[in-house]
C-alpha cells in the first residue's frame, strides 16, 4: 500500500524572503515537510514565536504549527511513496530533530564549498533533498553545490507530485 508525504513551499512577506527566492532558483523562500501529527518540519535560522505563542521556537531544523507565520504564498506539493520509503523518510527526518540551521551554508558554498549532504546542520531545503536521497525517493546528481527551496519545486514535479494552493 503507497503512503503519501507533503512538503509546503513557501515565499515570506520580507525582503529577504524575496531575496531568497530570486537568487534561489526560483520563487519559494523555505520548505517544510508536514509531519504525520500534521507539524510543519525544517531548518529555520530565525526565532519564531507563533500566533498565541508565549515562547518563541528557536532556530534549527525543529517541528512548527500549522500557520507559524504569515506567508505571501504557500504551496503544498504531496509526493506518493512506497511504505518502505514512507519509513526511510520519516526515521531519518526524526534522527535530524534539534539540529541546527546551517548558517555559515551560504558563505562555504561560493567561497570554501561544502558538502550540502553533511547531516550535522541544515538549510531547509538541503534536508529535504538528502532525506529524498535517503529514502531511496529521488538519486540526486553529486555535483549539485547546494539545493534551495525553488529547486525542491522541480524535484516535486519530476515526481508528479499533486500541487495545491494553500491560503495564506
Amino acid at each position: 500500500m503507497d503512503e503519501t508525504i507533503a512538503f509546503q513551499l513557501v515565499r515570506g512577506l520580507s525582503w529577504t524572503s524575496r531575496a531568497i527566492g530570486y537568487f534561489g532558483a526560483g520563487f519559494y523562500s523555505h520548505i517544510d515537510v508536514v509531519t504525520p501529527q500534521g507539524f510543519l518540519r525544517g531548518a529555520r535560522s530565525d526565532w519564531i514565536t507563533p500566533p498565541g505563542w508565549a515562547r518563541a521556537i528557536p532556530p534549527g531544523f525543529l517541528d512548527r504549527p500549522q500557520h507559524y507565520e504569515k506567508w505571501a504564498r504557500a504551496t503544498r506539493f504531496t509526493v506518493t511513496v512506497t511504505e518502505k520509503q514512507y519509513q526511510r523518510y520519516w526515521d531519518f527526518s526524526d534522527a535530524q530533530l534539534g539540529k541546527p540551521y546551517d548558517s555559515r551554508g551560504l558563505v562555504d558554498t561560493f567561497i570554501f564549498g561544502r558538502d550540502w549532504r553533511d547531516d550535522g546542520k541544515w538549510w531547509c531545503s538541503e534536508e529535504v533533498a538528502a532525506n529524498l536521497e535517503k529514502a531511496l525517493i529521488v538519486d540526486l546528481p553529486d555535483e549539485l553545490q547546494s539545493v534551495e527551496p525553488g529547486d525542491c519545486a522541480f524535484i516535486f514535479a519530476g515526481l508528479k507530485a499533486f500541487r495545491q494552493e494553500m491560503p495564506t
